[in-house]
């Protein structure tokens, strides 16, 4: 009677181990002749460094009365001649993922399951749970190298005029006139329009600019018997200052500053750790894609930083059959933008590609289990 009874435990007991557990099989790509259509494909992520450079296009325009800065207002440092100039102004790193081309895996489950809910895939093919609710994670870390701030001065000359250009001149000539039967010299008046020179022109400015920095004085330092009233008089004040810088840019010239941003992408590849170049700089052409004309080459290196060096002693890749969900461990690595041997941005991430493919056991897996994984790294994320 107990033998009888044990056995029926024994027999109910293989029954529902049966009826929960699942026999996974998955095989790499590159290790089938064919696949059956049964089968299900994933893939593992690489990791690809995202980076968005943004550059500063610098236009110096010379002022129309540059010449006569110093003379008439002292000024020194002034634009002497039109130009351009780049600058780098900020490096902002990120990640991405696609599935790697080397690691598409064929899974093949045998139970009573329904395999569309089985297994949870993004839109690239990667793999991401297994009987989970898809929810993209964020876990896009970026870094933002502020090379330089961004000063701005959007200044036009226009009309700045306050007095005529042109000046109605009088002078008097002798004219002859006829009288009776011999000539006579008459005085006339005749008028004609004289073009101011622009050094007259350079030293109207200065007297107006000069005019205005008094009454700005006067105002902060209430010179005037009646003075506007709160608002009013900060109002007038920065109307004023605004006057000055206005006509001072015809002295000392105008800057423009026009922001640029480009997007490049790299892919590290465990065959060439070596620096890479991405794109040519220079400060009279900017970013150059091409790298065959002149520049500054700007590299990328990625550093492995052989933190899970002990997981690639225990395992070892090859193209067999596993009895399990195949997924990754990444690798922890140092992503260095140079320009030259100057360091300009740094910033660790993991890159999938360099760390280990691992399996999760097929015996831990049910129709109740839950499995997540990054989406970016491939790295389980929990098991429920």
């Amino acid at each position: 009677m107990k033998k009888a009874l044990i056995f029926i435990i024994l027999l109910f007991s293989s029954v529902l181990l049966f009826n929960n557990c699942q026999s996974i099989k998955v095989t790499n790509l590159k290790g089938l002749k064919k696949i059956d259509e049964q089968s299900l494909i994933y893939a593992l992520p690489q990791t690809i460094v995202k980076l968005e450079v943004t550059t500063f296009k610098t236009i110096n325009k010379k002022g129309v009365f540059s010449d006569f800065s110093e003379k008439y207002l002292g000024l020194k440092n002034v634009i002497l001649k039109d130009g351009e100039t780049w600058q780098m102004a900020n490096i902002k790193i990120t990640t991405e993922a696609e599935a790697d081309p080397q690691h598409f895996y064929v899974l093949n489950v045998n139970g009573n399951n329904n395999s569309g809910k089985f297994l949870n895939l993004n839109e690239k093919g990667i793999i991401v749970g297994i009987n989970s609710d898809f929810s993209k994670c964020s876990n896009n870390e970026e870094t933002n190298i502020n090379l330089l701030k961004k000063e701005e001065k959007y200044l036009s000359y226009g009309n700045l005029n306050i007095k005529k250009n042109s000046e109605e001149k009088k002078e008097t000539v002798m004219k002859k006139v006829r009288k009776d039967t011999s000539f006579i010299k008459v005085p006339i008046q005749k008028k004609h329009i004289k073009i101011k020179s622009l050094k007259e022109q350079a030293e109207e400015a200065a007297k107006f600019i000069t005019k205005v920095r008094k009454r700005r004085f006067k105002l902060q330092a209430a010179k005037y018997k009646k003075l506007p009233d709160g608002k009013a008089l900060e109002v007038m004040v920065d109307g004023l200052n605004k006057l000055e810088d206005q006509y001072l840019s015809l002295f000392i010239g105008i800057t423009k500053i026009e922001e640029k941003k480009e997007v490049f992408y790299f892919t590290p590849n465990l065959d060439d750790s070596t620096k890479t170049s991405l794109f040519l700089f220079s400060d009279i052409r900017g970013i150059e894609r091409d790298l065959n004309k002149n520049g500054v080459p700007i590299e990328i290196e990625v550093l492995k930083r052989n933190k899970i060096y002990f997981l690639k002693q225990k395992y070892e890749e090859n193209y067999k059959t596993k009895n399990g969900i195949v997924y990754r461990f990444p690798e922890e690595c140092e992503v260095k933008i140079w320009d030259n041997e100057k360091l300009l941005a740094n910033k660790k991430i993991s890159v999938s590609q360099y760390g280990r493919t691992l399996v999760l056991p097929s015996k831990i897996l049910n129709k109740k289990t839950t499995v997540e994984f990054y989406e970016k790294t491939g790295m389980l994320k929990n098991i429920k």
